[in-house]
């Protein structure tokens, strides 16, 4: 089993080895999708994107949620995540790849009562999701 812990430095979030997750700006959650985007959640509710080999930030969402974000969850074709926080907040996220330099669609869902644990796409359709 090996853990990834990214911890901002500066402007950008790098590798830092094992977490502890003192800092509510340290990476808490992470998806991979299929065509190598790593996204990340902190506890302070920043989304923070690299792509490729390399690891560089390629974006970072400081408004994404207003909390600890929770779960994240692509879609089985990588054109979509979702994003979970402690509030009880959901948000889906189109990722177009082909954008230069990329860019992602935000696209609000409605609210639970409380934390979300787990988001999971339903298979076969792209934009239903389960929480």
């Amino acid at each position: 089993k090996a853990s990834l812990c990214y911890q901002k430095q500066d402007t950008e979030y790098v590798h830092s080895g094992d977490p502890d997750f003192s800092s509510p700006e340290d990476i808490c959650h992470c998806g991979v999708s299929n065509q190598g985007l790593v996204v990340g959640g902190t506890g302070n509710g920043i989304l923070c994107l690299w792509y490729g080999e390399a690891f560089q930030t390629i974006l970072v969402l400081d408004d994404a949620h207003n909390s600890l974000i929770t779960y994240i969850e692509f879609s089985p074709c990588g054109q979509f995540f979702v994003s979970a926080d402690s509030a009880g907040v959901i948000i889906l996220w189109q990722v177009l790849y082909a954008a230069e330099p990329l860019k992602i669609n935000k696209i609000p869902l409605q609210s639970h009562d409380g934390s979300i644990e787990q988001v999971v796409f339903s298979h076969g359709h792209v934009k239903r999701i389960i929480s």
